[in-house]
């Protein structure tokens, strides 16, 4: 199956092994179920269930880099006291 048009309604009929073949590349190159899903018009659970029975595991996207640290700066006492 080669590339749809985006507007294409869903197909019924079993996809190629070949369009499998270019889902895991996809999958395991960062694209997630969910936009695969979109592209081919499959169900996530179908790209899901395909990734989970043929050991596909998805490139990890860099994670977000932590937040720097907070510098501790302590609280000065002005001295003033309070006048009741």
């Amino acid at each position: 199956m080669g590339k749809s048009h985006p507007n294409a309604r869903p197909t019924w009929f079993r996809l190629s092994e070949d369009s499998w073949a270019q889902i895991a590349e996809e999958y395991k190159n960062g694209a997630t179920a969910a936009e695969l899903g979109a592209k081919w018009k499959v169900s996530t659970g179908s790209v899901y269930r395909h990734a989970s029975q043929q050991g596909w595991s998805p490139t990890i996207r860099s994670p977000i880099a932590p937040a720097p640290p907070i510098p501790y700066l302590p609280h000065k006492w002005t001295g003033v006291s309070r006048s009741a």
